[in-house]
């Protein structure tokens, strides 16, 4: 399962998917040359407007780009997002694994 994470007190307001393509949302998440996680990633955004209400190619295509225009960085994996959205606490939001939430909501709080 693919996850959003958001800052504390959600300052940028993001509750769903469409969200991570509006101008000024800074995501964060693992390079898809080099991360599996990525490529789950590209699926699910691919998937929300492909199976959702759209079940246009041309509007996933579309919203997927947005997206990608708001990713500010890609780490190398799922891990290294984590700490690049945490310990240097870059960007609105982190997308990665549901178990890389769970561990680092253990570490980080």
């Amino acid at each position: 399962t693919v996850a959003l994470v958001v800052r504390v007190g959600n300052p940028k307001g993001i509750t769903d998917w469409a969200d991570l393509a509006k101008p000024g949302v800074e995501v964060v998440m693992a390079n898809a040359k080099t991360a599996g996680v990525a490529r789950w990633i590209f699926l699910a955004l691919w998937g929300s407007k492909e199976m959702g209400k759209m079940k246009n190619a041309a509007a996933a295509s579309e919203y997927v780009r947005a997206v990608f225009a708001n990713v500010v960085v890609q780490p190398r994996d799922a891990r290294e997002a984590s700490d690049v959205f945490y310990k240097q606490r870059v960007g609105d939001v982190l997308l990665t694994y549901e178990n890389e939430v769970v561990l680092t909501n253990a570490v980080y709080g």
